[in-house]
């Protein structure tokens, strides 16, 4: 810890003297802010702060986080340790704090700084006697009894009311925390046999709070009671503060507390990492396969430790049938490692699970380029879990940007920790998620087919591949923003609209959302492409024109943009422009539109202008491509 809190400022300042002249990355920026210490977190922010880069306007928009606290108490206490948390994400952070003790009034006021344009995140704090009347706070045992559950009630009842008010003039992300009661009940051990109860109210405006919330676009319950839990209430709260300050948790723990948003935001600004790749000897199963044999090496129930490394599958078991894509990086004899694949009965991960495999005698460093190039993936999607240091150290040197896990030497605790896991958090789980896993295991089978294929356009004609255009509707529109959230590398403007405007817009007649699923004689990609149109007096603009990596070349892309023709010729125009806003991951797009015959207006800010003349122009769609448009 002295190391780290000796060694980090020192970095930080060669660092600020830096970027003025070349900006960081986000994972340039994270890798120096991301600390534990909440006082050396604080001593860096104050560095930064000090700093112009704080208030410069040269960051790019994917790099800049605006949040919004609102709520009950003294807030001014969080706003830092929001802001090291922000900046330990590598984004620069901006903080509004809203009005003392006037949530209501914030969220209702239609000039409120807490739903100004561009606040991304609002944070509400109200525990649950803020929003009760008087009484219940002057005598805490009233809570307990029916009055008590219809003043909790009425209280939720009026805050999700100016959440659904204030709803109407942001699309931000709303995050309410959950109702913790911080004191022992004021009836004792009785408040245990009746009912309603005072623990039983808190739990009853929770599940409350859950449902009404559900109903509200883009808001959810912050689990402020789990950070609670693992901190430890005792420790979390501070009755001097309370007194003096009006607030009531010591500043190690807002720190906890902040971290927590991390993974909100990651989500936001398409941040969140996607590929889980792992070793295998010593991480997938005790012992090396090439010592011990298929029969040797342990897994299973045989013992402690066979059952700790059964555990660990289970935990990647859990990711991955929430999304997450697995790959293999591992030095060793592929023959071996497929035979205990294929005859252990009591191996839970199946080689079929992953994504990539990559089992040779090459450097790991290497390796995780294949997985990245294979996956069509950054090198930053990627979480690397391995038991040796040795390798650990080597990723971390010379491949920066995956994320490494430092694993402890005891598999015990490796599937806590995995499932503690929030690198890979989405803000939706949508049913493409829960099938990304196997679908990116189909993807080897097409590229494997592609690979013995005598030519490219004979196998793009032996795929087999059938594309269905369907507008945004409610079904669809949840996988509409996890789209714009993940997708970075075939990504025209790399727009991140929210939940709540993509629901405006989908309603409104000068704007057009469609969507593309894709399916080929080896399976369904799921919903992969977006669309987003718009259209004033005399040209159709794409917003946003966005094709999951998976997808890429095999003409799903020029159906879109052929579909995005259609569009614009039925609404009597002439013209098709688009964007390319350069980002750091997506120029992968950046010539699909003059490819394609659009020419350049000219460059403002580094975003190019493209107009397609639809008189002249000639886009039919690829020839090998079945295609289905619903809605016309």
């Amino acid at each position: 810890m002295k190391g780290e809190a000796d060694k980090a400022p020192m970095e930080l300042a060669a660092a600020l003297e830096r970027w003025p002249k070349a900006l960081p990355s986000r994972v340039a920026m994270a890798r120096l802010f991301d600390v534990a210490q909440p006082s050396l977190a604080a001593a860096m922010l104050r560095q930064w702060n000090a700093s112009g880069l704080a208030k410069s306007d040269q960051w790019p928009a994917h790099q800049r986080v605006h949040v919004g606290l609102g709520g009950f108490g003294t807030l001014h206490y969080l706003a830092g340790p929001v802001c090291s948390a922000i900046l330990a994400d590598g984004a620069v952070p901006q903080v509004t704090v809203g009005q003392y003790n006037q949530l209501f009034q914030d969220l209702s006021r239609p000039q409120s700084d807490l739903t100004a344009p561009g606040v991304e995140v609002v944070w509400i704090w109200a525990d649950l006697p803020d929003l009760l009347p008087s009484a219940f706070t002057q005598n805490p045992a009233a809570l307990a009894s029916e009055a008590g559950l219809k003043a909790a009630e009425e209280a939720l009842n009026l805050l999700t009311g100016a959440l659904h008010q204030a709803r109407g003039r942001t699309s931000a992300l709303f995050l309410v925390n959950d109702f913790i009661p911080r004191r022992r009940s004021p009836l004792g051990i009785t408040d245990g046999a009746r009912w309603p109860s005072f623990e039983g109210v808190y739990h009853f405006a929770n599940q409350m709070l859950a449902q009404k919330l559900s109903q509200i676009p883009s808001t959810y319950v912050y689990p402020l009671g789990h950070c609670l839990g693992r901190f430890g209430l005792g420790r979390a709260e501070d009755s001097r503060l309370r007194l003096l300050a009006d607030c009531p948790f010591r500043p190690e723990f807002l720190f906890e507390a902040a971290q927590g948003l991390r993974p909100y935001l990651r989500a936001i600004k398409g941040a969140s990492r996607k590929v889980l790749v792992l070793d295998l000897d010593n991480t997938l199963w005790g012992g090396v396969v090439g010592e011990d044999g298929w029969d040797g090496v342990r897994i299973g129930a045989a013992d402690p430790v066979s059952k700790a490394f059964t555990r660990f599958h289970h935990a990647v078991r859990e990711l991955y049938e929430r999304g997450v894509i697995l790959a293999i990086n591992s030095r060793n004899n592929p023959e071996d490692v497929r035979e205990i694949f294929q005859r252990r009965q009591d191996m839970v991960l199946k080689l079929t699970d992953f994504a990539s495999v990559q089992m040779n005698w090459q450097d790991k460093v290497s390796n995780c380029r294949a997985i990245a190039k294979e996956l069509n993936v950054g090198l930053d999607s990627l979480v690397f879990w391995d038991d040796n240091p040795a390798e650990r150290e080597l990723i971390r040197q010379a491949a920066p940007e995956v994320y490494v896990v430092e694993v402890s030497p005891d598999p015990s605790n490796w599937a806590d920790r995995l499932m503690e896991f929030d690198l890979f958090d989405g803000l939706k789980i949508t049913e493409e998620d829960r099938e990304r896993g196997k679908m990116y295991a189909e993807d080897r089978l097409r590229r494997e087919a592609a690979v013995v294929a005598t030519d490219w356009d004979s196998f793009l004609e032996h795929l087999q591949l059938h594309v269905r255009c369907v507008p945004a509707c409610d079904e669809n529109i949840p996988r509409i923003v996890s789209l714009l959230a993940r997708t970075n590398q075939f990504n025209l403007s790399t727009k991140r609209h929210s939940e709540p405007l993509i629901r405006q817009w989908a309603g409104q007649p000068e704007w057009r959302i469609l969507t593309y699923a894709a399916e080929d004689r080896f399976g369904s990609y799921g919903i992969v492409g977006v669309t987003i149109l718009r259209r004033d007096d005399s040209s159709t603009e794409i917003d946003s024109l966005l094709l999951s990596c998976r997808a890429m070349g095999k003409g799903v892309e020029e159906v879109m943009l052929w579909q995005a023709a259609q569009q614009a010729r039925a609404w009597g125009h002439r013209r098709l422009r688009g964007a390319y806003a350069p980002t750091r991951k997506n120029a992968p797009i950046k010539m699909f539109l003059p490819d394609h015959g659009f020419v350049s207006l000219g460059k403002e800010d580094g975003i190019v202008v493209y107009e397609l003349d639809l008189l002249t122009a000639n886009l039919p769609p690829p020839r090998h491509v079945r295609i289905a448009v619903q809605g016309q």
